[in-house]
């Protein structure tokens, strides 16, 4: 599975968990889109946002050049490993908006961000 997917210059990033330890070998990309994860939550919020470009300028997101990474590259791979090699993009790119596939996802984006909460 190849570690990312699109542009990470893009405004939008997804962030998965981790590959799906079933399926790793058969998807080609994080979030894959033949993976049900994908289009459970990135449907639900794509329709929208899809539906207000093209209503107030006629304009389409370019959905091709998502960013699509998983926070950890294996299910093993410690969490140590994974917050720092995430900050160094964030830090980079700064997307706009980075939406998190999962519980792993979003705590490692979060300490990546920096946005630490007072209270877990």
């Amino acid at each position: 599975m190849k570690e990312f997917t699109g542009d990470p210059k893009f405004p939008i990033w997804l962030i998965g968990d981790s590959p799906p330890e079933a399926w790793a070998d058969k998807l080609d990309t994080p979030l894959d889109p033949r993976h049900p994860a994908r289009h459970n939550i990135w449907t639900s919020v794509a329709d929208p946002m899809q539906d207000r470009l093209y209503r107030q300028g006629k304009l389409r997101l370019d959905t091709s050049r998502l960013y699509i990474r998983n926070a950890m590259l294996s299910l093993g791979e410690q969490i140590q490993l994974s917050g720092p090699r995430l900050k160094e993009l964030l830090d980079k790119h700064r997307p706009n908006v980075v939406l998190t596939f999962g519980a792993s996802a979003f705590m490692i984006a979060l300490f990546a961000s920096g946005e630490v909460p007072q209270k877990l």
